[in-house]
């Protein structure tokens, strides 16, 4: 067996790449639900699900995260946030093929159904499809499971 050693980033983006192609990510595209909740790797899943779907013109995954370890001295608020949080872009909700720009998981929480996918630390209910990430080790293992 082969191994290769890949920088964050490429890994990230491979994991980006697996998850566009997964059937049932595919199936949500088509006909539901797929929403793709802020977060470091998840930028990397929205990039490359929106650049499939021919909508990536306006996406910045830069500030697409809600939490964020930063590095000493950079400035943060009381509670350990930007001081700036105007460009924070929303999560990426596409419903039928067709992103809502600027909606949380919290706009569509209530409508999602069976056969809907989401993507990031959000659990919902039995009738979704949560495409969540380990990283208890080294990095982030998307995986397809039902709650």
């Amino acid at each position: 067996m082969n191994q290769f050693v890949v920088t964050p980033a490429a890994g990230k983006r491979v994991i980006a790449q697996a998850t566009a192609t997964l059937p049932r990510v595919q199936a949500a595209l088509a006909s539901g639900t797929v929403v793709i909740v802020a977060g470091t790797t998840n930028g990397y899943v929205a990039e490359e699900i929106l650049k499939n779907l021919g909508q990536s013109a306006g996406f910045d995954r830069s500030r697409f995260f809600r939490g964020i370890t930063m590095p000493p001295g950079r400035p943060t608020t009381e509670t350990g946030r930007l001081p700036d949080e105007s460009q924070f872009p929303g999560d990426v909700v596409i419903v039928s093929g067709e992103w809502r720009r600027g909606m949380t998981i919290f706009d569509i929480a209530d409508d999602l159904k069976e056969g809907d996918v989401t993507g990031g630390r959000v659990g919902l209910d039995s009738r979704t499809w949560f495409l969540g990430d380990d990283c208890s080790s080294c990095g982030c293992l998307f995986r397809l499971l039902r709650l």
